[in-house]
């Protein structure tokens, strides 16, 4: 199960599991598909969005608002939302370890990374 907090800054704090991809991109393409769910529910007047989940073929991915920033939650189906409000506080009351600020070897920046989709 992967968990981590993006940081309203852009950083990426790996809460559990392991990435598999550089976490500069999926922060940012995280904070894109959650900028995203909120500009569709204010153009379609609908209410705020309490949490957006991608359904995987094995496992689902859910971004959930909290006061830190947007947690990413990779879960098995059918998770009510109430036991991921759960998951969520049980994760951030935990501290994470902080790894040293290093410079990053990526080459992919955070402006790359927001446009991997555009033609």
């Amino acid at each position: 199960m992967i968990v981590a907090l993006i940081h309203p800054d852009g950083r990426l704090t790996p809460l559990a599991g392991e990435f598999k991809t550089d976490p500069t991109s999926i922060a940012a393409l995280g904070h894109a598909v959650h900028a995203a769910g909120h500009e569709l529910a204010l153009r379609t007047g609908t209410s705020d969005v309490r949490s957006i989940t991608l359904h995987g073929a094995q496992s689902c991915l859910t971004l959930l608002p909290v006061p830190q920033g947007v947690l990413l939650l990779e879960h098995d189906p059918h998770v009510p939302h109430a036991a991921l409000q759960l998951m969520a506080q049980s994760y951030l009351s935990q501290p994470a370890a902080r790894p040293p600020v290093q410079p990053t070897a990526a080459s992919l920046s955070l402006a790359d990374a927001l446009h991997a989709t555009a033609p």
